[in-house]
């Protein structure tokens, strides 16, 4: 899988390009932690096709419209300093 870039919303309102996430899970005792929301996406994007929830197609197309999104409206209603 080609790398993503980091979302640039995300990065713009955190002023980071990192994210330091753990999530855990009852069900199999596990915890996964996340340092960059790229890696979380991506892996958010496989954990749906491999369960069948979705198409590859589906989640990607989302992931970049949500992206695309979320940048629109930090550059409108946010104004957020550089």
């Amino acid at each position: 899988m080609p790398p993503v870039e980091t979302d640039p919303a995300l990065t713009k309102l955190q002023r980071t390009r990192s994210i330091d996430l753990n999530l855990s899970s009852a069900v199999t005792g596990t915890t996964r932690h996340y340092a960059t929301a790229p890696t979380l996406r991506q892996e958010g994007i496989g954990a749906r096709i491999r369960g069948g929830i979705h198409f590859r197609t589906a989640d990607e197309t989302g992931d970049r419209v949500g992206r695309q999104i979320g940048t629109t409206i930090v550059h409108r209603m946010c104004r957020c300093e550089d």
